[in-house]
């Protein structure tokens, strides 16, 4: 018995890639810089950079579906909060 392709060919639709446009990678690679930066830094003002660039690639990312908008927030948000977390914690000073 033969083996037979159930698939017709007249249904197959084949596939065409979206192309990404190249301002969106720039843009995401200065936001997550910047966001790696106020995290390890904890400079206040490199945060709010961070902040403000990431929640611009959140509102901008409508454009391009295969970036991850929500955890380019989250990593602005993280990089705000443990900038100011020392302020709010008990941290002994050392000498």
């Amino acid at each position: 018995m033969a083996h037979v392709d159930p698939k017709r060919a007249d249904l197959v639709v084949p596939y065409k890639a979206i192309p990404r446009s190249q301002d969106d990678v720039g843009i995401t690679t200065v936001s997550t810089v910047v966001c790696m930066a106020a995290l390890f830094l904890r400079i206040k003002f490199i945060a709010w950079a961070a902040f403000i660039l990431a929640a611009s690639n959140m509102l901008n990312s409508a454009s391009s579906p295969n970036s991850s908008p929500m955890s380019m927030a989250f990593l602005g948000l993280a990089s705000l909060i443990s900038t100011y977390l020392p302020y709010f914690l008990n941290t002994p000073q050392s000498p």
